[in-house]
């Protein structure tokens, strides 16, 4: 891996200085507000924009890079907040499955008293049967 490392530095190293050697001719100088650099080589002038550009890119991509980690943040702390509904509502569910099924036992409890009492009723009655006794309740 060094000797990429190296091979891609002396490639970088060769362009930069062909880049120089073929720029070799002057500016008069660059004004920025009040300042005045004075005659300067052309390669002078391009390193230095290309540095100024590749900076006001650095700028710009961590400023992205912050508003997307912030917005990451905001949506790691919704995830959690939305487990804990998802876990809260489950819990819920489960209660209710329960309760449900505890519904449905002592429902099956009252049915078979329901029998029983119908077979003791049916037995001090004599053996007319519960038809007789519901035709009896109703006139």
């Amino acid at each position: 891996m060094w000797i990429i490392r190296w091979i891609v530095l002396v490639v970088i190293i060769v362009a930069v200085l062909g880049f120089s050697l073929q720029n070799q001719g002057q500016i008069d100088g660059i004004t920025l507000l009040n300042w005045y650099s004075g005659p300067i080589p052309l390669y002078v002038a391009l390193f230095v924009a290309f540095a100024l550009g590749m900076i006001s890119f650095l700028l710009i991509a961590v400023f992205q890079q912050l508003q997307t980690l912030s917005e990451l943040g905001r949506m790691k702390r919704q995830k959690k907040k939305l487990e804990a509904k998802l876990a809260e509502i489950t819990e819920e569910v489960e209660n209710l499955r329960d309760e449900s099924e505890h519904n449905d036992t002592e429902k099956e409890r009252l049915r078979q008293d329901i029998e029983l009492y119908r077979d003791r009723l049916e037995e001090a009655r004599g053996g007319e049967g519960v038809d007789a006794v519901e035709d009896d309740e109703e006139e």
